[in-house]
């Protein structure tokens, strides 16, 4: 065999193996974009659907989670604001690109046969976390929330 066709041998299978990578990796993306459009087109049809009475709390250990993933439900009861967390971090404006510090403020909702779920109430700008700062959202007294589960 000659000697330059012999220098080319490694070279050649290392720039297969790069590209079977290239072509799995490619695939890989593929197949996420579908995954991420299904779940969007799922979200998007239970958004059109009437809101619905959130599971009693004796049901939520066997709710299948693609059954109720994004269900639209309402529900009311009394939020303990004393018991709200907070879960610091980073809003960022996908038109804009503007990133804002602040948290998102999850507060549970006491329902009226005793159970109690998490709100999710929305991010607010790190000059607003402190709940004084923020009273028109401390609703007392029975509210009704209709969401996302």
């Amino acid at each position: 065999m000659d000697r330059r066709i012999r220098g080319l041998i490694l070279p050649g299978l290392f720039t297969l193996a790069g590209f079977g990578v290239l072509v799995g990796l490619g695939a890989w993306q593929v197949e996420r974009m579908g995954a991420k459009q299904r779940l969007i087109d799922r979200v998007e049809a239970r958004l059109t659907l009437p809101a619905v009475p959130v599971p009693p709390e004796s049901d939520w250990p066997g709710l299948q989670a693609k059954a109720v993933d994004y269900l639209k439900v309402s529900l009311s009861g009394r939020f303990l604001h004393d018991k709200e967390a907070r879960l610091n971090g980073f809003l960022s404006g996908s038109r804009t690109g503007d990133t804002t510090a602040g948290s998102f403020i999850l507060t549970p909702l006491v329902l009226a046969d005793g159970s109690t779920v998490i709100v999710n109430r929305g991010f607010v700008p790190t000059a607003l976390v402190d709940p004084a700062s923020r009273k028109a959202g401390q609703v007392d007294g029975t509210v009704m929330v209709t969401g996302l589960l």
